[in-house]
């Protein structure tokens, strides 16, 4: 991780549904909340796309973890993507 000491935070684009299945918002809008954010956007936009390919799934559940703060995340590389989580 030292060799990429700058690489920030992912937000919005990852989300975890009622049912348990990682979900991208390729928008990255999973955390939009004011209407000016939401304008234009469907209910299958908000909800994101399933993630069906099982090695990526394998590899988000292998990496989740919780920061210090309650929030989760996973670990990809030197970098956390945070994600909602529906439930």
């Amino acid at each position: 991780m030292a060799r990429w000491p700058d690489v920030p935070d992912v937000y919005g684009w990852l989300s975890l549904s009622v049912q348990g299945q990682w979900r991208i918002h390729p928008e990255g809008r999973a955390w939009s909340q004011s209407d000016t954010d939401l304008a234009g956007l469907s209910t299958t936009d908000l909800a994101g796309e399933a993630i069906t390919n099982t090695q990526f799934i394998e590899f988000i559940d292998r990496n989740y973890a919780v920061d210090a703060a309650g929030r989760w995340y996973f670990q990809n590389g030197p970098q956390r993507v945070y994600a909602r989580l529906d439930a």
